[in-house]
């Protein structure tokens, strides 16, 4: 079976998220997503007055229904400390060791992968597919942090783990209702196919 692992502060969680997911499982055949909040957020921090846990998981479980086949999981809030996206890969892993995990992440997080807590280890446990966020050509960048990743920490190398599905959609503004297109999977072992995206 091949999961989505969608994680993020969700504050609040909108139509943005649920496209991309949604684009993501048609695209990969995603049998399963999994919607995880985080609790604290390595990458930034939470502006004042911002929805509790409690509150952001009960507005992505309101929300889940609209996407088929998705889940909401509260593991990383129940997790002390920053909610790092290894520790939870290596959570579903063991929860699921004989599925395919693919970790959903926005171009901005993409671009900056090596920049995370253990970006080896969340390359060993799972696919990357990434999406633009912006209308601008982000395709070269996508390209050389490809070739940067997979000459850096040796990813795809393994039969299913480590892949990365490049640029995965071209996003436009939450809920601007136009069909989008891809030019192609680019992936770190080859194996090219085209892709299409409703937003």
């Amino acid at each position: 079976m091949r999961i989505g692992v969608y994680g993020g502060t969700f504050n609040p969680i909108h139509r943005g998220h649920l496209t991309a997911a949604r684009a993501a499982a048609d695209a990969l055949g995603l049998e399963k997503v999994l919607l995880i909040p985080d609790n604290l957020p390595p990458h930034k921090e939470l502006p004042a007055g911002s929805a509790t846990g409690e509150d952001r998981l009960a507005m992505c479980r309101l929300t889940a229904g609209e996407v088929p086949g998705m889940e909401v999981l509260d593991l990383e809030l129940r997790r002390n400390g920053p909610s790092y996206t290894s520790d939870t890969l290596a959570e579903l892993h063991a929860q699921y060791p004989d599925d395919e995990l693919w970790l959903l992440v926005g171009s901005d997080m993409f671009l900056s992968l090596q920049e995370w807590h253990e970006p080896e280890r969340i390359l060993s446990l799972a696919g990357i597919a990434a999406f633009h966020r912006t209308r601008g050509d982000e395709t070269e960048r996508f390209a050389q942090q490809k070739a940067y990743l997979e000459q850096i920490y040796a990813a795809g190398k393994s039969r299913r783990r480590g892949d990365i599905l490049d640029g995965a959609a071209r996003a436009a503004r939450a809920g601007a209702g136009e069909e989008l297109s891809h030019r192609g999977r680019l992936r770190l072992r080859p194996a090219p196919r085209a892709l299409r995206y409703a937003r």
